[in-house]
């Protein structure tokens, strides 16, 4: 177990000297099945921080997803323009993350991929809420990530609003699964979807700053 420790230690290591020299801070996903099982207090040990709990939340998309926009009525669209990428910034900017994906965003729409695609909800066509769809070549799983919405228009149907939308876009593509990495506040809005839970993840993030 030492010299599996030991060889866990300097791939971490390894990875964040290559973010260290680029000055960026990245995030080290740990799944339920990962080993060894002493990953995470590696990772700590290496002076990474510990997000909260996320349920891996799985669905097939060859099931009905019609029922999911019931009773809603909300805009969204495909992030394509210069206009529509303003919006999603807007939103970002007010939501205040730690991290912007935005750049890979625009990385893929510049490369014509489909590897990271961004939407956006409006209320009364003021951007309200904001998500991205990873969908990768030679992956089944469409990947949802970022689900976030202004506070004053939480509860409203804008998370369920765009989580159509981007099942509706991984199916056209001929994905197979839609996958979520939940917190305890949206899995229940996934279980009664038809999502079905498969394990449990946890995010790990390094910044310059935190060996500083």
């Amino acid at each position: 177990m030492g010299n599996v420790a030991h060889y866990v230690d300097d791939a971490i290591r390894s990875e964040i000297e290559f973010f260290r020299d680029l000055g960026m801070e990245f995030e080290w996903k740990v799944y339920s099945w990962d080993t060894p099982p002493t990953l995470k207090e590696s990772l700590l040990r290496n002076s990474f921080a510990q997000g909260d709990e996320e349920a891996i939340m799985v669905f097939d998309l060859d099931q009905d997803i019609d029922q999911w926009g019931s009773g809603l009525q909300h805009k969204t669209i495909k992030v394509s323009t210069d206009e529509q990428i303003e919006d999603y910034r807007s939103v970002e900017r007010q939501l205040g993350p730690q991290h912007s994906y935005l750049n890979e965003v625009i990385d893929s729409l510049q490369r014509g991929t489909t590897d990271v695609m961004a939407f956006v909800a409006y209320h009364d066509e003021r951007p309200v809420s904001i998500a991205r769809l990873y969908c990768l070549n030679g992956n089944p799983f469409g990947g949802c990530y970022g689900g976030s919405t202004l506070p004053e228009y939480r509860r409203m149907g804008f998370y369920r609003s765009l989580l159509l939308a981007r099942a509706l876009e991984a199916k056209r593509l001929g994905f197979k699964y839609l996958q979520v990495d939940s917190l305890p506040t949206s899995q229940p809005i996934l279980e009664r979807l038809g999502f079905e839970q498969l394990g449990s993840t946890w995010p790990f993030t390094w910044s310059p700053r935190s060996s500083s």
